[in-house]
């Protein structure tokens, strides 16, 4: 696996979802025409869109293969070989993976490919589909009151 170079499902043509049902095998025919290679991440998530990004990182909206649940798959390349970064990001995952709250998507899972250069840190998490932050906010102004309320359901749900 290499870092993220895949294309997201609308890559694949026109109508790819209609001739191949999400969850079925890889094919040796399912190759990206970005980059020649298993539009499957770690042989188990289809990419479908990018859904937001941000200073360190690309998420995309994907599924699981196998389980067919939907899910947030956060990209974060690891441009150097910093193991105090990797080591963060790892126990950052971990105390997601420990936290059940109905405002925090549920952790699926993450892992790392690649190495040196090349390596790329992935957490996947629940889908939740709805307005993006940037989207909220370009429709709607938040008062301190607001705010307030936010976090209160936050720390306290």
């Amino acid at each position: 696996t290499h870092p993220m170079t895949y294309t997201p499902r609308d890559a694949f043509g026109p109508n790819q979802d209609n001739v191949r049902g999400l969850g079925q095998s890889i094919e040796a025919a399912d190759t990206c025409i970005q980059c020649q290679e298993s539009p499957y991440l770690e042989g188990r998530y289809t990419l479908h869109r990018i859904v937001g990004r941000g200073a360190t990182g690309t998420t995309f909206r994907g599924r699981h293969t196998q389980t067919n649940q939907l899910v947030a798959i956060k990209e974060i390349p690891l441009r150097h070989t910093d193991e105090k970064l990797l080591e963060q990001l790892d126990r950052e995952a971990r105390v997601l993976r420990q936290l059940n709250h109905p405002c925090v998507p549920q952790y699926v899972e993450h892992f790392h490919t690649g190495i040196g250069r090349n390596r790329t840190f992935y957490l996947v998490q629940e889908f939740i589909d709805g307005l993006t932050l940037e989207d909220e906010q370009e429709t709607r102004r938040y008062t301190e009151t607001d705010i307030l309320d936010v976090l209160h359901q936050l720390l306290y749900q």
